[in-house]
């Protein structure tokens, strides 16, 4: 089910439970464009934070378990703290 602003879908919407996962619907072409880096860039950063375990690529998406989120969460709050 995508959101209404395009940024994702997840399993879980409508219900009283969490969602068990996020997908970014965005292309890579549309990230790079809205964020303003090129390509190449946009490409490492992805393969890094992937590898970092901040999500999962799934079917060619950014994916989030809740499990990510919320590490990703605690990671951007430590880094703004510094």
């Amino acid at each position: 089910m995508e959101s209404s602003r395009g940024m994702g879908s997840s399993r879980g919407i409508g219900t009283s439970r969490p969602p068990v996962s996020v997908t970014v619907l965005r292309t890579r072409q549309m990230l790079q464009e809205e964020i303003g880096v090129n390509v190449k860039t946009l490409n490492r950063t992805i393969r890094q934070l992937k590898e970092e375990g901040f999500f999962s690529i799934c079917k060619g998406k950014i994916t989030f378990t809740r499990e990510q989120y919320e590490k990703a969460i605690e990671w951007l709050e430590a880094e703004k703290d510094k």
